[in-house]
């Protein structure tokens, strides 16, 4: 029989204190993709295998072919998996053939947990605490002009 006394405490703490009551791992932004299938640089004869080479090219998966009017077509399937890593137009002839642009105004928010708490329920207390921190601004500048 081995016995253990022990005397614990417990402290709540947030992240503005230390790390190490910080939940998240990682959090980041991105703007989101926005990507361009330019019709007119595919060749009519060829296009099928162009489609097929700009689908295989991307690592991401982000391009697909779909049957639209009877005609194969290559379209974006799935813009939110695109990283920007440009394989898309670095692949021989195709620089001429996919525009990659980032949308300005739509940003693709990353919160990567390693506590108890999920992202979702993260993002919703970051955006109570920034919406307190405005109304502390707000407060400031009305007695300052005030």
């Amino acid at each position: 029989g081995q016995v253990i006394e022990l005397e614990m405490v417990c402290v709540k703490g947030i992240g503005k204190d230390h790390a190490k009551f910080s939940p998240v791992c990682t959090a980041s932004y991105r703007a989101m993709p926005e990507i361009q299938i330019l019709r007119e640089g595919f060749d009519d004869e060829s296009k099928k295998e162009e489609y097929e080479k700009l689908v295989s090219c991307c690592p991401m998966n982000v391009f697909d072919i779909e049957d639209i009017g009877g005609e194969p077509q290559a379209v974006v399937a799935n813009p939110r998996r695109c990283t920007m890593c440009r394989e898309c137009i670095r692949a021989p002839g195709m620089e001429h053939k996919v525009k990659l642009l980032r949308k300005s105004n739509h940003f693709v928010f990353t919160v990567e947990t390693v506590g108890a708490i999920s992202p979702a329920d993260i993002f919703k207390r970051s955006l109570d605490v920034l919406a307190e921190k405005c109304k502390t601004i707000l407060q400031e500048l009305k007695s300052k002009s005030g």
